[in-house]
């Protein structure tokens, strides 16, 4: 699940062996857009977040991802921790 304040969206894939992936710097190969380039000053930050919903079911219960996206947005927004440090703009997409 992505923070909603990383620089742009991510692409997710995932292959046969169980790499699962969310890459936000692939951007000219999923889109077929231009190349980016992401330039992190010194003494600057950038970070980058994401959330991870491991649901395990008999396949009696459905898992709700929309509740917990939200939940994830709730925590990322009343946790003083998980605040960003530096605000920095964000990239165009």
């Amino acid at each position: 699940m992505p923070d909603p304040m990383n620089f742009r969206p991510s692409w997710f894939h995932a292959r046969d062996c169980g790499l699962l992936v969310a890459n936000p710097f692939s951007r000219k190969a999923f889109t077929g857009e231009e190349e980016s380039r992401i330039v992190v000053a010194p003494g600057t930050t950038l970070r980058i977040r994401f959330g991870i919903l491991v649901h395990g079911s008999d396949g009696a219960q459905a898992s709700d991802s929309d509740a917990a996206y939200r939940d994830f947005l709730e925590v990322l927004t009343t946790e003083p921790s998980l605040k960003p440090s530096v605000d920095l703009p964000k990239a165009s997409r």
